[in-house]
């Protein structure tokens, strides 16, 4: 335990120990606005199109043997990071972060509920959820104490090294189990993988030109394509990596929608956050981790009174009333973005915290119950996915909404300026902090104009994380159905049918 924990905690630092670092390592190697939105968000698109596909990989080919094959894919990522300076190479080892990612999550979670024995197998998954959300906000913290007193470079050595370390420990201590009757479903891997990757860049396009251009629309297309295929192809295929079919009645695509968006608001948040705080507030990645924990104080104290909130209220009125919290603190961030005072706004960070743990849970009770228990493993996997595919669009959306606010605010101060250095300032923030050092006596006001320009995007990107918040509650006030307080609570549309009108007896039922 004590050695899948260690890797569980070095794959879980890697997103949050990046996000407080985004806006230096930007700076660093020249990524544009668009650049800086990959960087942030192809670890998840990768990591959301695999997880299904590699945990039964992991299962029909052996677990330990995928654990140890992702902590050196994700060691070597992770260490080759910190080594580049091409926005291109940085783009493509995140990807492979979020591949090793997408192998070794699923699979620790997998060996942890093994090893215990079956009655305190709750406690195995409570050791494990635990450890992600710990690692996180210690990876937040570590990363910007690193980014400031040294570079963000250190942190993707000391992650990558730590995963490559772990494999010989794993190896003499982890059993091999594998289940040789478990199926695969490539085709379906790489169809929701195109689709959902298609989709985000075309919505990461969208910021940078018209919305009818062929760089927009093409991916779109693409995307949608990819989606539909996957969803004809898993009614076909015999062993599917996604039942589609088990998408009935109301519970399971209301939760499935509801996790997607708030859990987008609340991705976009940590991506256009992070920057807002280091670019015009000027506060430094270390003071920006300690900022964070504002939020996850909120997180904490919300999440303290959500078992009882769901047993009294029920999962449909309780995330109705969490995602609208979660759009009210979007709407008072960026009220209060311009502000001279810092308590308006970080009082706006502690609302979004309770108002995200007050969403998070009835989503995620929603698509458990929305399953028959027989598929309670799906629902985990469906969780997952959600996540993943939420945190990518939300951020790809907000961003180009970011994006296209900067540029267009920002456009009148490039008209004075020579073409290479218009272009790098209306690429981005950081991309023009790049640029300064060329512009001479007029460098100080090309950067206000550009913070400004920012500021102004940031206001319109948490207006749109608002927007997200408000149609997540609005869905679920509206379809949720009603009576579930409990994952337990199955939609009567899954229940199964009466002996006397499908002709069956009870022991035929139990034994199907």
């Amino acid at each position: 335990m004590a050695a899948v924990g260690a890797a569980l905690v070095v794959v879980s630092a890697s997103s949050p120990s990046l996000g407080i670092a985004l806006p230096e390592l930007a700076g660093d190697i020249g990524a544009s606005q668009a650049e800086t939105t990959w960087i942030s968000t192809v670890g998840s698109v990768v990591s959301a199109a695999v997880l299904l596909p590699a945990g039964a990989a992991a299962d029909r080919w052996g677990r330990r043997r995928f654990l140890m094959a992702g902590l050196l894919l994700f060691g070597l990522a992770e260490v080759a990071t910190a080594s580049v300076s091409q926005p291109e190479l940085v783009i493509a080892l995140r990807a492979l972060v979020g591949l090793a990612s997408a192998v070794v999550l699923p699979v620790t979670l997998a060996v942890l509920v093994a090893a215990f024995p079956r009655e305190q197998r709750a406690r195995a998954v409570a050791v494990w959820a635990t450890t992600v959300s710990v690692s996180a906000s210690v990876a937040g913290l570590a990363s910007g104490q690193l980014t400031t007193e040294v570079s963000w470079r250190v942190m993707p050595i000391v992650l990558g090294a730590a995963a490559l370390l772990l494999v010989v420990p794993l190896r003499l201590t982890l059993p091999e189990r594998r289940d040789a009757a478990a199926t695969s479903d490539p085709l379906g891997g790489l169809l929701i993988l195109i689709g959902i990757g298609a989709l985000v860049l075309g919505i990461g396009q969208a910021g940078q030109g018209p919305a009818t251009a062929p760089a927009v629309l093409v991916p779109l297309l693409v995307g949608l394509v990819g989606i539909v295929g996957f969803v004809l192809w898993e009614l076909r295929t015999s062993s599917p990596m996604l039942p589609v079919r088990l998408f009935t009645g109301r519970a399971l695509p209301v939760g499935t929608v509801l996790l997607l968006l708030i859990t987008g608001a609340f991705s976009a948040y940590t991506f256009i956050g992070v920057q807002y705080l280091q670019n015009v507030r000027g506060l430094t990645p270390l003071e920006t981790a300690l900022t964070f924990l504002v939020t996850e104080a909120g997180v904490v104290s919300g999440a303290v009174f959500v078992p009882w909130l769901v047993r009294r209220f029920g999962v449909r009125l309780l995330g109705s009333v969490g995602a609208t919290l979660v759009g009210v603190a979007f709407l008072a961030l960026a009220a209060s973005a311009g502000l001279s005072a810092f308590w308006p706004f970080a009082a706006g960070l502690a609302l979004l915290g309770v108002g995200f743990a007050l969403s998070s849970t009835p989503a995620s009770t929603l698509v458990v119950s929305g399953l028959p228990p027989a598929r309670l493993g799906v629902a985990s996997a469906v969780n997952n996915v959600g996540r993943d595919i939420g945190g990518a669009v939300g951020v790809a959306l907000v961003g180009a909404v970011l994006l296209a606010v900067y540029q267009s605010r920002v456009a009148p101060t490039l008209a004075g300026l020579p073409p290479p250095s218009a272009e790098q300032v209306g690429s981005g923030i950081t991309s023009a902090a790049g640029a300064a050092g060329d512009l001479g006596p007029a460098a100080d006001g090309v950067l206000d104009a550009a913070r400004q320009a920012f500021l102004a995007g940031f206001q319109a990107g948490a207006t749109a994380a608002a927007a997200l918040a408000f149609a997540a509650a609005l869905l679920c006030a509206v379809f949720a159905p009603r009576g579930i307080r409990t994952a337990r609570d199955i939609s009567p549309e899954l229940e199964p049918e009466p002996a006397h009108r499908t002709g069956t007896t009870d022991h035929t039922r139990r034994t199907s």
